[in-house]
Parts: structure tokens; C-alpha cells; sequence
């Protein structure tokens, strides 16, 4: 009886583990068709409004370009971009949300 039990229960975990590694490659397959998507959404000409709200829905899914040295170049334009890419997140999200919100959450939400 308690041996069947515990059989059955590690079948039963060892199949959830298993939906649950199928979901989550087919999540990522999943992002990597959105990200390409994005690049080539981003690479199109658009006017400075609609640069904006595609930038602003990105951010929303997570999905904005991160901010590096190889990609911006000079220091001081790396810390410009990366604080202006901090302040459209975090404008955002106090749209959503607004409350007060310390910097330890700031930090786990923008590096999510």
C-alpha cells in the first residue's frame, strides 16, 4: 500500500515536471519568434510617436533591447541610455501601479 503510494505519486510528479519542461520550451520558443519579430519591427522606418509606443509596449512584455558597452559605446552615453531605459520602465510601471516602491524591488523588477 504506502510503497504503491509512493510510486504513484513519483509517476504523478515525475509526468507534471515533464508538462512543465514541454511548456516551458515551447514558452521560449515562443519568445524567440517574438524577439524576431521585434528586431525586424525595429529595423523598419516608423515616425518618433509611433518609435515610442512600440518602445513603451516592449518594455511592458519585457521584451526592450538591454542596454550594454558593445551596444551604446562611450561611458557616458552607456549611463545616459540605461538611466533614460530606467526611467521609461519605472514610469510605466507606476502608471500601473502607482505606489511607493523601494529600490531592492526596482532592481528585481527591471532585471526580471
Amino acid at each position: 500500500g504506502i510503497m504503491r503510494k509512493a510510486e504513484a505519486q513519483g509517476r504523478k510528479t515525475e509526468s507534471t515536471v515533464k508538462e512543465a519542461f514541454d511548456s516551458l520550451q515551447t514558452l521560449m520558443a515562443s519568445a524567440k519568434d517574438l524577439v524576431a519579430i521585434a528586431q525586424r519591427m525595429q529595423k523598419a522606418q516608423h515616425t518618433e510617436e509611433e518609435d515610442e509606443q512600440f518602445h513603451q509596449y516592449m518594455l511592458g512584455l519585457g521584451l526592450a533591447s538591454p542596454v550594454s558597452h558593445n551596444t551604446v559605446g562611450a561611458t557616458g552615453d552607456f549611463h545616459a541610455e540605461l538611466s533614460r531605459q530606467l526611467c521609461d520602465f519605472l514610469q510605466e510601471h507606476l502608471r500601473r501601479s502607482p505606489r511607493p516602491i523601494s529600490l531592492v524591488d526596482v532592481y528585481c523588477l527591471y532585471n526580471r
